[in-house]
């Protein structure tokens, strides 16, 4: 089988000096053209994406504790006002920080693609499908970003492909790299649904907590953070490699056609 060509990246080694040479002509002319390292968004993107994994962590752990609370609960061992009072300050912490951090996350890595997406005609990218303000607008429109953002990231991937512009450049992650941390993040997302469901529609009795169907919803919820985690571990990956990518896609086409400038 022949390997498919990929129309977003740089041709082969044997049409490197017009790569080359179009990608610095590119980069002079237009706006849109020029080529800006996205490296110091994507240090902002990487910091809070470990700041995420700390509190799934501790959200993980308290999960955990509420499990031992709850089976307690079901075998009628109960739970102390001191351990309830501990258990609400607790969630509503851990609630306020996640929802601080994943707004923050979510806007660099927003501005972080953007970026990433806008370099693309500067590293050799043609009939790209989308702007960059429309690859960043598509994340806020219903149905539309279960799976155009995943489209657009394929997109800023091969786009900055090194292997394309060198055949004997080492492929440390796949595409499939976006594949595993998109699929991954839906799950997570399901699994908060689900929880969420759980806990507010079968969880109570009146004003009675059913402890048995509190511990699905918690169940759900520890799902939910594991999947998350690994999300955060995948997408952390695709925001360093295309950033790695990109840097080092553009100095190897500013050097190339430097030289092509001097021998003319």
């Amino acid at each position: 089988m022949e390997p498919s060509i990929n129309p977003y990246a740089s041709p082969g080694s044997r049409e490197l000096n017009e790569t080359a040479r179009a990608a610095v002509a590119q980069a002079s002319t237009g706006r849109h053209a020029r080529f800006s390292s996205a490296r110091p968004r994507a240090k902002r993107v990487v910091f809070f994406f470990y700041t995420a994994m700390l509190l799934l962590l501790a959200e993980l752990a308290y999960h955990c504790t509420l499990v031992v609370f709850l089976l307690r609960a079901e075998s009628g061992l109960g739970v102390s006002s001191g351990e309830a009072t501990g258990l609400a300050i607790a969630d509503l912490s851990l609630t306020l920080l996640h929802g601080g951090v994943r707004l923050a996350l979510f806007v660099l890595f927003l501005l972080w693609f953007q970026r990433a997406y806008r370099n693309l005609p500067s590293l050799g990218a043609a009939e790209l499908s989308s702007s960059s303000t429309e690859a960043v607008l598509c994340f806020f429109i219903p149905f539309l970003n279960f799976m155009r953002p995943y489209q657009l990231a394929q997109e800023i991937w091969r786009g900055s492909d090194l292997s394309e512009l060198d055949p004997e450049q080492k492929v440390v992650f796949s595409s499939a790299l976006v594949g595993w941390w998109w699929a991954f993040l839906w799950i997570s997302i399901f699994l908060r649904m689900a929880a969420w469901y759980t806990n507010r529609y079968t969880g109570l009795a009146g004003n009675t907590l059913v402890a048995g169907e509190a511990l699905v919803a918690v169940w759900f919820s520890m799902g939910a953070v594991l999947m998350q985690m690994i999300a955060a571990l995948l997408g952390l990956h695709v925001v360093k490699t295309i950033t790695t990518n990109q840097d080092e896609k553009w100095r190897r086409l500013a050097t190339q056609g430097a030289a092509l400038t001097a021998e003319a």
